[in-house]
């Protein structure tokens, strides 16, 4: 992977080991891998980062009061943690997604941004949240300044359509279909936007919008449709509560948590879920007893082992996130902000 490293590239990756000595850490995590992009300034990252506001001072200041210093100086090799292998892996994902055949600090800065995304998130991805509590519009001003990938001659890309089976999941349907070069390329580009996230209307949307020469662009152009603002306020496009919204986030805000003193009790109104615990108490019939209820220690029910450790390690993420100082920079800010 290294040998695809850019000179600025393999310059982050010194300048995070530098920092892990200077705050006298015996590993390389996602923190001192940011402080590493912010440490290159010859970097297109650290463009981007210093477009939200960060600095290496402030980026060493944020890290401090999270982590705050080791007990003493640190020699020889320090190895990288877990997370931050990952942050390594995903830059070669973003680069290869990318088409590019190197790894540049743009690649890096995308890796963290990757890791941050869903309920996980090292320390660095919780810096990025002061600055942006969605790491989209990180994501996406990474993409407006790395350099576009080669045209590719002579090829064609086949979209699968999805054909309905009745009540079933829909089934790809092998056939062509067709489409312009206008959509062929949106959809490409939608893509690129979403990333590791689903790719949404937004997403969709915004791809369109980026060639003024498309027939929907002209079309919201003469219908008095500032293109540009279009644009922008669709980077920063809220999904929540709308059908864009994966059903599982949904779902989480339809979840009550109530706990008494041997008891803790999950209420859960979404219907989704609703309907599905209804149709299992109907195909367990007698075996659920007392009626209504469905029993963990049930043959059936050897799955909820799955959904006991889930609800263990939520509710410590929950315990880890709640202890943090109110004026924390890993503080939640508002309901749906990620922290780590």
């Amino acid at each position: 992977m290294f040998e695809r490293f850019t000179s600025q590239a393999r310059h982050v990756v010194v300048l995070a080991q530098d920092e892990a000595r200077r705050l006298q850490h015996n590993y390389i995590g996602t923190e001192h891998v940011l402080l590493g992009l912010l440490g290159e300034s010859g970097g297109l990252a650290f463009q981007v980062l210093e477009r939200f506001g960060m600095s290496l001072d402030s980026g060493r200041e944020e890290v401090h009061v999270i982590v705050g210093t080791g007990k003493g100086a640190v020699s020889g090799h320090i190895p990288f943690t877990p997370r931050a292998k990952k942050v390594l892996e995903l830059a070669l994902r973003e680069a290869l997604q990318l088409q590019h055949n190197y790894i540049g600090t743009e690649h890096i800065l995308l890796g963290l941004v990757r890791e941050g995304f869903g309920t996980g998130g090292g320390i660095g991805a919780q810096v990025l949240r002061q600055h942006s509590s969605d790491l989209m519009p990180i994501r996406m001003a990474v993409l407006d300044l790395a350099p576009a990938a080669p045209a590719e001659s002579g090829r064609s890309r086949r979209w699968l359509r999805r054909r309905s089976t009745g009540g079933a999941a829909a089934e790809p349907d092998e056939s062509e279909l067709r489409i312009t070069p206008a959509a062929d390329t949106s959809l490409s580009e939608a893509a690129r936007l979403a990333g590791s996230q689903p790719v949404g209307s937004h997403h969709l949307l915004l791809a369109v919008l980026g060639d003024r020469d498309t027939a929907a662009s002209r079309a919201l152009s003469a219908l008095g449709v500032d293109l540009d603002q279009a644009r922008q306020a669709l980077r920063t496009a809220d999904v929540t509560g709308t059908s864009d919204e994966q059903p599982e986030e949904a779902g989480r805000r339809k979840m009550l948590i109530r706990l008494t003193d041997k008891q803790l009790t999950i209420e859960a109104t979404d219907p989704v879920i609703v309907d599905l615990g209804r149709a299992a108490l109907q195909a367990l019939g007698d075996q659920a007893d007392p009626p209504g209820t469905i029993r963990g220690d049930l043959p059936a029910s050897a799955s909820l082992s799955n959904v006991w450790q889930a609800l263990h390690d939520s509710l410590g993420d929950i315990q880890r996130r709640a202890a943090l100082p109110a004026d924390s920079p890993g503080k939640p800010d508002r309901p749906g902000t990620e922290a780590a």
